[in-house]
């Protein structure tokens, strides 16, 4: 049982991190409970808006049945970047299991140096007790360092990233990974807190990231995305930082400034791509066009970063 909760814990993380992250979440009619919180996030006045959501998510989660509860959850943690749950965790922790899922949201509001003292901690102990009580564990503290940019713990990372491996492996020895690093390495981790070093909260560390990237020079962009997995990665899988940097509020519509940088990529990129194109055709050299399904990383961009909905800042 206690190998289980281990992986567990370290799943769950993960998963909380994405839906926490602005991964694109497909468009889909929503539940009248969904829609009463949706309703509430789209009020102006924040008095309202926050009088509005409690009685919203008191009735989801306290006076519904349980299928209802678990879409409001859902709801809530799908759009945990938007609706800051603090001031409802009185109500998430009446609810059934409601501990089990609200179970961090501390730990997105801790301040800079507070996060580098528990990572820290974390990371070389095992496991820590964060502002609020939360017990950070060292999977969580590892995948905080880039999540938060705290590139000073990277050197930690790595001396403590052979013991993860192992404490895995040894807390269920019947399971074989194919990948005992938890899905992260220690060198995505670095690039991550690398782009994202400084960020006093994630939105300012989604900005530095996106601020990063569009001061490379293009040609050394361009080799990165073509010859180093890590960084496509890290800047195109499901919780990579152009879909996190590019992600629409959904009720105000606010998107974070980082974005138009990104957009400022892909033109570059775009220009430098038609240009080896025209001088690949001029020697006669045949392209082959990318396979049926299959996209090239500058399209890949040019989805993640929204390049053809261009959002208004609010």
């Amino acid at each position: 049982m206690k190998s289980k909760n281990f992986l567990l814990m370290v799943a769950g993380f993960v998963l909380s991190n994405v839906m926490a992250a602005g991964i694109p979440i497909p468009e889909v009619s929503l539940s009248p409970a969904e829609q009463r919180v949706a309703d509430a996030a789209k009020i102006k006045d924040p008095v309202e808006r926050e009088a509005a959501l409690r009685a919203s998510i008191e009735e989801g989660l306290l006076r519904s049945s349980r299928d209802v509860r678990m879409e409001v959850q859902q709801y809530l943690a799908l759009n945990r970047r938007w609706i800051d749950p603090r001031p409802f965790e009185d109500i998430i922790a009446q609810s059934t299991d409601g501990r089990s899922w609200i179970q961090g949201i501390r730990w997105d509001y801790l301040t800079r140096d507070e996060r580098l003292k528990v990572v820290r901690e974390a990371i070389e102990q095992g496991q820590a007790v964060a502002p609020g009580g939360d017990i950070i564990n060292r999977a969580v503290a590892m995948q905080a360092v880039g999540w938060y940019g705290l590139e000073e713990l990277v050197p930690l990372v790595r001396q403590y990233y052979p013991v993860l491996v192992q404490q895995i492996k040894h807390s269920v020895p019947d399971y074989i990974p194919t990948k005992p690093e938890v899905h992260f390495t220690p060198e995505q981790i670095a690039l991550r807190a690398h782009l994202r070093e400084g960020g006093e909260d994630l939105e300012d560390c989604f900005r530095r990231s996106a601020e990063r990237l569009a001061a490379m020079p293009d040609e050394e962009f361009r080799q990165k995305m073509e010859t180093e997995k890590d960084f496509r990665d890290v800047l195109l899988g499901a919780a990579g930082e152009i879909n996190r940097v590019c992600e629409r509020n959904p009720f105000t519509g606010w998107v974070n400034s980082g974005c138009e940088q990104i957009h400022r990529i892909y033109e570059r990129q775009a220009t430098l791509d038609k240009k080896a194109q025209a001088e690949r055709a001029a020697q006669g050299i045949r392209t082959s066009p990318p396979r049926v399904g299959q996209e090239t990383w500058l399209e890949g961009i040019r989805r993640a970063s929204r390049y053809d909905i261009r959002y208004p800042e609010k």
